[in-house]
């Protein structure tokens, strides 16, 4: 059983009360809300009926005049703003149906996101060490300036893309003479190569970073 406030069509409002500790805001006997109270936890549950859907939004406008609302439509997520009172909205974030994730940030529409999957900032000289490092498992020596960055993950494909630098020392004096070439080599490894523009043979530099976009 459950606490019950429901907004009969017939008799009008009825209460039907326990000691559950949930309570039904109802329509005619239907729950639209649902607020449950187990030990600590506290959830509320609010129920979709037909065609509707869910939109929270702020109770006073901001400083420049706008409402913010959080809607809940179909399998999407919106986060958006929109002048008090009106109908039209500006999508400022938005989760899909398919798990995208889009957002404005001054682009002008809420697009599609692509984000950094792994990224690390190594020691390419003598023994390879990450500095620091995200989505990154290890750092492989595979020969004087021949890296290859080990994913934690398993990505999807081997269509990414590899992005990487490379600089003898961190001073705003250093004279970089380094090619650096990357490459997905696999679903959890990117090759990276270090090669002197000079002399053309492969060689180890101290700052090596790496992003891999997915």
């Amino acid at each position: 059983m459950t606490v019950k406030i429901n907004a009969d069509t017939s008799d009008g409002l009825k209460f039907v009360s326990d000691t559950s500790g949930v309570i039904d805001l109802q329509s005619n006997g239907v729950t639209s809300v649902k607020i449950n109270s187990l030990g600590t936890s506290r959830k509320l549950k609010v129920y979709k009926g037909g065609g509707d859907e869910l939109v929270l939004q702020s109770n006073a406008p901001d400083a420049s005049g706008n409402m913010r609302k959080i809607e809940l439509e179909g399998e999407n997520v919106i986060f958006s703003t929109g002048a008090s009172g009106g109908t039209s909205t500006t999508q400022n974030m938005l989760l899909d149906s398919n798990g995208n994730l889009k957002f404005n940030s001054g682009y002008g529409s809420a697009v599609t996101a692509y984000g950094v999957r792994a990224w690390v900032n190594f020691n390419g000289s003598g023994t390879p060490a990450a500095r620091a490092s995200g989505g990154v498992s290890s750092i492989g020596d595979r020969g004087t300036g021949k890296f290859t960055v080990n994913l934690s993950v398993t990505t999807p494909d081997v269509n990414g893309a590899v992005v990487a630098t490379s600089s003898n020392n961190d001073t705003a004096s250093s004279s970089e003479k380094t090619n650096v070439t990357a490459a997905q080599n696999s679903t959890s490894a990117l090759y990276i190569n270090l090669r002197d523009s000079s002399s053309n043979s492969q060689k180890d530099d101290a700052y090596i970073n790496v992003v891999y976009l997915r």
